[in-house]
C-alpha cells in the first residue's frame, strides 16, 4: 500500500515518494545484478571462473557513478536556493560524516564483497534484515521511540 501523507503534504508528493523509493530498491537490484558481470567472467566451456575487475575497483566506479548524480542535485539546489547549504549546523557534521563513510562507502564495499564470494541473490535476500535492525536499534538508542501494532504487524511481513 502506499504511505499515509503527513500533515499537510499532499497527495502526489507522497505518490512521488514512494515511486522514488521503488525505483530506489529497482536500481539497488540493477546494481547488485549487473555488478557480478564486471567482478567475474566465467568461461562457457571450462566454466572457470576468472576475475574480471577487482572489488575495489567496480565499487569506486559506480561511486563516481553516483557522485556525479549528487553532484546534479546539489548544483539544482545551489542554483534555485541557496540557503539551503548556508543554514547547516555543526550539530550535523557527525551524522553526515556517519552517513558518508558508513552507510554508504563502507556499505557499497561490503556488497561488493559479498557479491565477490556468493550469488546477488543471496546478498539481497539479507536487505530486510536491514529493517529489523533498524527496529532494534531505534528502540535502543532513539528515545520516545514506540512501536504500535500496525508496526509489529509490517515486521511480521517483512519477516
Amino acid at each position: 500500500g502506499v504511505a499515509p501523507a503527513p500533515a499537510g503534504a499532499a497527495v502526489g508528493t507522497t505518490l512521488l515518494g514512494n515511486g522514488l523509493l521503488l525505483g530506489n530498491c529497482t536500481a539497488m537490484a540493477a546494481y547488485v545484478v549487473l555488478q557480478k558481470r564486471f567482478l567475474f567472467r566465467v568461461d562457457g566451456a571450462t566454466r572457470r571462473v576468472t576475475p574480471v575487475y577487482p572489488p575495489l575497483h567496480v565499487t569506486a566506479w559506480s561511486y563516481f557513478v553516483g557522485a556525479c548524480f549528487m553532484l546534479a542535485s546539489c548544483l539544482y539546489y545551489v542554483v534555485t536556493d541557496r540557503t539551503v547549504f548556508t543554514s547547516l549546523d555543526v550539530h550535523v557534521l557527525l551524522p553526515l560524516a556517519y552517513a558518508v563513510v558508513v552507510s554508504s562507502a563502507l556499505c557499497y564495499a561490503l556488497i561488493t564483497w559479498a557479491n565477490r564470494h556468493a550469488s546477488p541473490t543471496i546478498v539481497t535476500a539479507f536487505w530486510p534484515v536491514q529493517t529489523l535492525a533498524t527496529v532494534l536499534l531505534s528502540l535502543a538508542f532513539v528515545r520516545g521511540t514506540v512501536l504500535d501494532a500496525k508496526d509489529y504487524a509490517g515486521g511480521c511481513l517483512i519477516s
